[in-house]
């Protein structure tokens, strides 16, 4: 995790997701971001697994 940005955490009742996004550059301001990963557990697990994709 040598990169900066942000996550954005969608709960729902089938599945709470964290979707991880990336800065290009830190230190521009208006620097675009771009999806790193993402992971969920779905209700009634106790499971986290990684996802092929951001929420919609």
């Amino acid at each position: 995790m040598d990169s900066h940005g942000y996550g954005v955490l969608d709960v729902t009742t089938e599945r709470t997701q964290m979707d991880y996004y990336v800065l290009k550059d830190k230190r521009d301001r208006k620097s675009a971001a771009s999806w790193a990963r993402s992971y969920r557990t779905l209700s009634g697990t106790q499971r986290v697994e990684r996802t092929k994709s951001p929420v919609g």
